[in-house]
């Protein structure tokens, strides 16, 4: 079944593949010089109020303590990037798998988090990550292997999505988590956003395709995904005064325009709680064609009475 409504902002990225994955590529390339300083330096940010640095690390650790992931659990975090997340994932002693199509991309961010290990004292950490120079639909990760796979503002760049999922739902131990953060929610027909994207796309040639948030949930769920849920990120202190406010007064990234979801491989025993599907029922034969008895014959016609004469 289809789903019926918006799905992402480019729903044909699929048929551009190649070219999509070539931008993915060759993005460093395309970046100006002044640009490439923020590769080493994100997630800091110098404006005042420090807001992008805290609202990427409050969405990082949140998701993370919201997985409750064992000590050296092994994660897939897909389009690693420059590796800023990376190093904080490999400073808690997890084991990552690095997924990245840019190999550029790659050698910056093994710069990076070597020297933020070293600087730490916990160098011998550097042995828990490994590279892979793919983007997640082509990438070689074994089947049930992993124990969460993490999309950090990378989940909008897959081209194929069901692909994607699809290798997300099979690299996943059962019970394995999904995180998906950073995203923006698609809402059709908002020219800022549009516009925004648009921009990006002739600028650097890179798929920029946020998801209407009900077309991710039902991917997530139609693929085999359990308790697929998007959440909002509240993290902060909250006045006793305001205690009895509702939970979305204290946002700081709201639902509304971001997809920050988790998701469940389904384990043996949810499979086994599934309700049976139901067999399917014999087509009932089609009836007999009537028998049609023929007409009788029609009366003799009497001859027309001669004129008379």
């Amino acid at each position: 079944m289809d789903f019926d409504g918006p799905t992402r902002f480019k729903s044909d990225a699929s048929e551009n593949y190649g070219g999509f994955r070539d931008a993915a590529v060759d993005y460093i390339a395309n970046l100006a010089v002044e640009d490439r300083r923020g590769l080493l330096e994100k997630p800091l940010d110098w404006n005042p109020g420090n807001t992008s640095y805290f609202l990427n690390m409050q969405q990082l650790l949140c998701g993370l303590q919201a997985m409750q992931l064992t000590p050296k659990a092994r994660i897939m975090e897909v389009g690693s990037g420059a590796g800023w997340t990376t190093e904080i994932l490999a400073s808690l002693a997890f084991r990552v798998d690095c997924i990245e199509p840019s190999a550029e991309m790659i050698e910056v961010a093994r710069q990076r988090v070597r020297a933020h290990l070293a600087h730490h004292g916990v160098e011998h950490l550097v042995e828990n990550l490994t590279w892979q120079c793919s983007t997640i639909e082509e990438c070689e990760i074994a089947d049930e292997s992993v124990d969460a796979v993490i999309y950090f503002e990378s989940f909008h760049h897959v081209i194929d999505e069901h692909a994607a999922v699809e290798r997300t739902l099979r690299v996943l131990k059962p019970g394995g988590r999904l995180l998906i953060l950073g995203d923006s929610n698609w809402i059709p027909g908002n020219a800022q956003q549009e516009t925004a994207w648009n921009e990006e796309m002739q600028a650097y040639g890179t798929l920029e395709s946020p998801f209407t948030d009900a077309y991710l949930l039902w991917l997530l769920r139609r693929s085999g995904f359990v308790d697929a849920e998007r959440h909002h990120l509240v993290s902060g202190l909250v006045p006793v005064s305001r205690e009895t406010e509702p939970v979305r007064a204290f946002a700081q990234l709201d639902a509304t325009w971001v997809n920050l979801v988790l998701a469940r491989k389904p384990t043996a025993e949810d499979l086994a709680d599934l309700p049976p599907e139901p067999e399917a029922r014999p087509e009932p034969e089609a009836p007999p064609e009537p028998v049609v008895a023929a007409p009788p014959p029609a009366p003799p016609v009497d001859p027309a009475p001669a004129p008379p004469r």
